[in-house]
């Protein structure tokens, strides 16, 4: 049985940023200690977590469970959790098992905090704009966190109604249609 070394440290340019760093084995036995230290920061509230993996020989699926497990609910917080440095044998079984789909992963710790940084520096609530039909600059509203102090965007109505018609089984029937953004209408047929 193979022993772990778990060891915690922080980055980031106001120490936002929580690291663990592992080596040695993650498997049944082992893994009670990468989630106890995943569990301790996330008591904590620190969310942006990156583990370091690159003196991890093997990951079992005891071990990928920590990661899968805990992902949701640091992401409900705004956070994510990063992987750096796995060796060619853990990203081949990572890759496998298709977690690349859920958890991203860098080659150095430094690639890692820098997502991070850039993630810092656009704030998550701000509303993204967007060209309208009519060329004018639209207000997403479903990029804005709930409950946030930001100032509601403006309304768009994007009302479409179809005028029920009476059709005959042979004949295409045309459907009166309605589109209204900024205050402006306009019909066609279809």
């Amino acid at each position: 049985m193979e022993g772990i070394q778990v060891s915690n440290g922080v980055a980031g340019s106001q120490n936002q940023i929580s690291i663990i760093k592992v080596g040695g084995f993650i498997d049944t036995t082992t893994s009670s200690e990468v989630e106890r230290a995943l569990n301790s920061l996330l008591k904590q509230n620190r969310y942006n977590i990156i583990i370091d993996l690159g003196n991890v020989d093997y990951i079992s699926s005891a071990g990928w469970g920590i990661f899968i497990s805990e992902i949701k609910s640091i992401r409900e917080h705004n956070g994510d959790l990063k992987l750096v440095r796995m060796i060619p044998d853990v990203y081949e079984i990572f890759e496998l098992l298709e977690f690349h789909h859920i958890l991203d992963v860098y080659d150095n710790v430094e690639d890692a905090i820098q997502k991070f940084e850039m993630a810092v520096a656009q704030p998550q609530a701000e509303a993204v704009d967007r060209e309208s039909y009519s060329g004018e600059p639209v207000a997403v509203a479903e990029t804005a966190s709930i409950g946030s102090t930001t100032p509601a965007a403006r309304p768009v109505d994007r009302t479409v109604s179809a005028q029920p018609v009476a059709s005959q089984p042979t004949e295409k029937t045309p459907v009166q249609s309605t589109f209204t953004s900024s205050g402006k209408s306009e019909s066609w047929c279809v």
